[in-house]
């Protein structure tokens, strides 16, 4: 038996989380005494709530695993948004955790009261209020590979302070690894005849979730089939900056010449990037005689910014394993 706020802790050190970032909150006591019994979570606490999820994205970034925050009520949620919304474009895995007013006192205008799905549901991927104690370690969880999933992102959770305090009997909680989708044999194939078809092919590298190997393997892919490499907004350390194929980072500022080359080219490999309106120059980047190989893990990406003459959804970690092992361009 443990009260709501211990199971919250327990739920994140299953799932994987060794750190946790807050501005501690009367809102969510419970779950602070619950890191007492959990001493490999470190706690990081912070001035103010902005500093939290930004921690908290950087986090993320640096290891691969969603970013947890903690935060109180409506201003302590209002501040953490600015990192909440960062997390959402750069489609970096975060877990907020926001602790509310007691459940019988919602839609009274109670103290920093707010109403939590309305303020985030175009911020973040998914909302929840828990109402339940014995439901805890299910939404834990869900949170946990929600964010990780498909393309990752901010996950934020409310937690009202009578949720946290009943003793309920422990639950289980299923860390599933989230897979990553692997190109077909034939997807590997076509990308690999459109590209050698080309006269002036261009690689576009973006997104998160680069491991160190596939950093590697594109830079290998690039050498082998000599084609240069530029990578999107802010996203500059996916390819070395002194290799011979690298051309540039389109962002704000992009080098013109940078720009003449992209418009010259005839097949664009969009490597794990969205083709933002940063990287695309405000969208305004292609024409319509180019031809666009989408590489995205969540197809809902596809034909949102341009309409791509091909489209694969995978992961980018397999997806450049299997470029890079094929060979040579033909």
């Amino acid at each position: 038996m443990s009260h709501g706020g211990s199971i919250v802790v327990k739920a994140l050190s299953a799932l994987g989380a060794s750190r946790v970032f807050c501005v501690a909150g009367e809102s969510y006591l419970p779950v602070l005494d619950g890191f007492l019994d959990y001493p490999e979570i470190e706690v990081v606490t912070c001035r103010q709530e902005a500093g939290v999820t930004f921690m908290a994205e950087a986090h993320a970034q640096l290891t691969g695993k969603p970013g947890v925050a903690l935060v109180t009520r409506g201003p302590g949620a209002c501040n953490a948004s600015i990192g909440v919304h960062t997390a959402m474009q750069s489609s970096t895995p975060m877990i907020l955790l926001v602790g509310l007013i007691a459940s019988h006192d919602r839609d009274k205008e109670a103290f920093q009261e707010f109403d939590l799905k309305q303020m985030f549901g175009s911020l973040s991927k998914w909302q929840a209020v828990v109402d339940r104690a014995d439901r805890l370690g299910e939404y834990m969880t869900r949170a946990w590979h929600v964010a990780s999933s498909g393309r990752p992102g901010p996950v934020v959770i409310g937690l009202p302070e009578d949720v946290l305090f009943p003793v309920t009997p422990d639950q289980a909680i299923a860390r599933i690894e989230c897979t990553e989708i692997a190109p077909s044999q034939s997807d590997v194939k076509a990308i690999k005849d459109m590209l050698s078809q080309a006269s002036a092919p261009l690689i576009i590298a973006g997104g998160g979730g680069w491991s160190d190997q596939a950093i590697s393997d594109l830079a290998s892919f690039s050498s082998a089939s000599h084609i240069p490499v530029c990578t999107s907004f802010r996203r500059q350390d996916i390819f070395d900056h002194n290799h011979s194929n690298y051309i540039g980072e389109l962002g704000t500022s992009s080098n013109p010449a940078l720009i003449e080359r992209v418009k010259r080219a005839d097949v664009i490999l969009a490597l794990n990037t969205r083709l933002s309106e940063m990287a695309t120059q405000g969208y305004s980047l292609f024409s319509d005689d180019q031809k666009i190989i989408h590489i995205y893990p969540q197809a809902e990406e596809f034909g949102k910014s341009y309409m791509p003459d091909m489209a694969v959804q995978a992961h980018i970690n397999p997806l450049i394993s299997a470029l890079a092992a094929s060979g040579r361009l033909d």
